[in-house]
């Protein structure tokens, strides 16, 4: 399996989650059925946009970006507007970085070393 970036648009805000599945239109479901049963993307028809997804991907599928390989873009409908929204297939990395949201993380080159602020 391998592990896909969505980073949709909705509304002024972006939200970014990772799904895994073993394409590009396995990953999107998997998506859709998360952002129906989650409080991460806040849309007023969870269960119609599931379903939405689902028919819109198998009549569109997401396109794949000219000179940019594993890298996908799609509209997602939300009933009143859409999602924009784009798929960037991730070899994930482990990592020691402290990777937080809510700070900014400095880096000393030096030393090696990173704060965060």
């Amino acid at each position: 399996m391998d592990t896909y970036t969505f980073i949709a648009e909705y509304k002024g805000g972006t939200y970014i989650s990772q799904m895994q599945g073993a394409s590009i239109g396995e990953a999107c479901l998997a998506w859709g059925h998360y952002v129906s049963n989650s409080d991460n993307i806040p849309l007023k028809n969870k269960t119609l946009f599931a379903e939405t997804l689902q028919n819109d991907l198998a009549e569109i599928p997401p396109a794949c970006l000219d000179d940019t390989p594993n890298v996908w873009y799609f509209l997602a409908d939300a009933g009143k507007g859409y999602l924009h929204v784009n798929v960037v297939k991730t070899h994930p990395v482990a990592t020691d970085w402290p990777m937080r949201l809510d700070g900014m993380v400095t880096v000393d080159v030096e030393s090696s070393t990173a704060a965060l602020m």
